[in-house]
């Protein structure tokens, strides 16, 4: 058992008891080695019950080094992960144990935050929800719980609201050790799966918080600052998830959303108050400008499908179109397609357009041809796999798209060959 005296300090002397490098007990490490530390007691929280671990360094009479990790391997005992970055550490020594306290107050902000979190979800949604897990880090907290629908955005607000007043009252918290039989007496609310010792620790935010929690937490309320709610998501049925934000991480993320929205209005010239509607009318504009874009191509494509050297195949005793088009919108190329069939009377028209690095194929067959002899769909999928790309459709019309333009010429010096195999 590794004693944990981290609760009311960030820093504490104790003796080496063993080193470990590569799963082999060793009596030293040194300069740019990475190991394991265990020691007789340490201010270090380690990572367990969905509380990311403390991070921070260490200094011995001869070396100095970080700890990145610090977790239970077996039972109670903690194993610290650490870098030696000068010196030597030995065995036996007596070190100093720092733990990064910003980050540790931030874990705890989140820590503290799920807690009211907890009960604001009860507090909003009914006393049917659950904790169900959670993730504490410094920068995050992530809260599963049981809950049978999406919860609503008037919802989303009224639980942010709920965690905001309780922080702004800056409501002592206090801790104390009981008896598991005391604690739940009390009413303190635990996790339904987690085995808890005899004795346990009973976190208390004002009356408005009541459970059994080994993490770090707060002194009062006031320390988390703003709680932002980022996401809700299912992760399974009846259990949802939120992942929120507090304090210094909270502060960043209104800047970063202040510094988006300055930057939309000086590139649209409105103000955040009208910036919705102006993007409202741009977007009309753009559709407007879209649709004049395609009736210019429209009109310019029958133009070229009236032109001499758009070629028609014969095929026994039916014929077909094949029209070669470049930059025409995806939506104007079915209705170019039904122009060039009705224009040249021929029993189907193929439209090959390339754009932005793709070929765009479109085929539609006349009534009395379909399937007599053409398929539109096996002749689109054909012509596709053969430009790298895939698509298909119905017997009359079909849609495809092929990525490698590169070989639209050889498809069409072969287009005949292509067209029988695909009708049989």
């Amino acid at each position: 058992v590794t004693p944990f005296i981290g609760y009311d300090r960030n820093e504490g002397h104790s003796n080496v008891l063993y080193l470990v490098r590569e799963g082999q007990t060793v009596p030293e490490l040194r300069a740019g080695e990475e190991g394991e530390m265990v020691v007789e007691s340490t201010p270090f929280f380690s990572e367990k019950g969905g509380q990311a671990s403390d991070l921070g360094s260490f200094s011995g009479p001869s070396g100095a080094g970080e700890v990145t990790y610090v977790f239970n391997p077996f039972n109670q005992l903690v194993s610290h992960r650490i870098i030696v970055n000068t010196g030597v550490l030995r065995t036996g020594e007596r070190v100093l144990l720092s733990v990064d306290l910003p980050r540790r107050r931030a874990v705890a902000r989140n820590h503290t935050a799920t807690h009211l979190l907890h009960a604001a979800l009860r507090a909003v949604l009914g006393d049917h929800v659950q904790q169900a897990g959670s993730l504490v880090e410094p920068d995050r907290l992530r809260f599963d719980f049981s809950h049978y629908e999406k919860i609503r955005p008037d919802q989303v607000e009224a639980i942010e609201d709920w965690v905001n007043e309780r922080v702004l009252m800056a409501i002592p918290v206090s801790i104390e050790s009981r008896s598991i039989q005391e604690a739940k007496a009390m009413g303190a609310m635990a996790l339904f799966d987690e085995k808890y010792k005899e004795t346990v620790r009973v976190v208390r935010v004002g009356t408005h918080s009541l459970e059994l929690c080994g993490g770090t937490h707060v002194q009062n309320t006031g320390e988390i600052g703003l709680f932002k709610i980022l996401g809700e998501t299912a992760i399974s049925a009846g259990m949802r998830r939120i992942e929120a934000i507090t304090g210094l991480t909270s502060l960043a993320y209104v800047r970063k959303l202040n510094a988006t929205l300055l930057e939309a209005c000086q590139v649209s010239g409105s103000q955040s108050e009208s910036l919705a509607q102006t993007i409202k009318k741009m977007q009309e504009m753009q559709k407007e400008a879209e649709k004049t874009i395609r009736n210019l191509q429209e009109k310019w494509s029958l133009k070229e499908i009236g032109r001499p050297e758009r070629a028609v195949h014969q095929l026994g005793d039916a014929s077909y179109t094949v029209i070669r088009l470049n930059g025409l919108q995806k939506e104007s190329v079915r209705s170019v397609t039904d122009l060039a069939l009705e224009q040249h009377q021929t029993g189907m028209a193929i439209v090959f357009n390339e754009r932005e690095g793709m070929v765009d194929i479109c085929v539609k067959v006349a009534t009395p041809f379909v399937q007599n002899p053409f398929h539109a769909g096996n002749i689109a999928r054909r012509l596709a796999t053969e430009l790298g790309g895939g698509g298909g459709g119905k017997p009359d019309f079909a849609f495809a798209g092929g990525k490698r333009p590169e070989k639209l010429p050889d498809v069409l010096a072969r287009l005949d060959t292509y067209v029988r195999e695909s009708i049989g």
